[in-house]
């Protein structure tokens, strides 16, 4: 039972935690702002915008709404933080 259930989910746990201070870190280092956070520069509006849209001009169909959804979400927040680059 440990090793084929809860281990697995540890080491996944570790490699998230990891994923997300290193892009934390990636984050302030490139904006060269310690209180950078996607929520103050807008990456989250950013997602927010780009899920609305397709919400809005899109037919949701049941088998790929969950699979697509968040791929429209990274894309719109990348796309945000791309304009926000530009601006400054």
């Amino acid at each position: 039972m440990l090793y084929s259930v809860r281990l697995p989910r540890i080491i996944v746990t570790l490699l998230v935690g990891m994923a997300l201070a290193l892009s934390g870190a990636i984050l302030q280092g490139i904006t060269r702002n310690d209180l950078a956070d996607p929520g103050i520069i807008g990456i989250n509006a950013g997602a927010g915008v780009g899920v609305a849209v397709y919400f809005l001009f899109f037919l949701i169909k049941e088998g790929m709404f969950v699979y697509l959804l968040p791929v429209v979400a990274f894309v719109s927040a990348f796309d945000g933080l791309c304009y926000l680059f530009v601006l400054l």
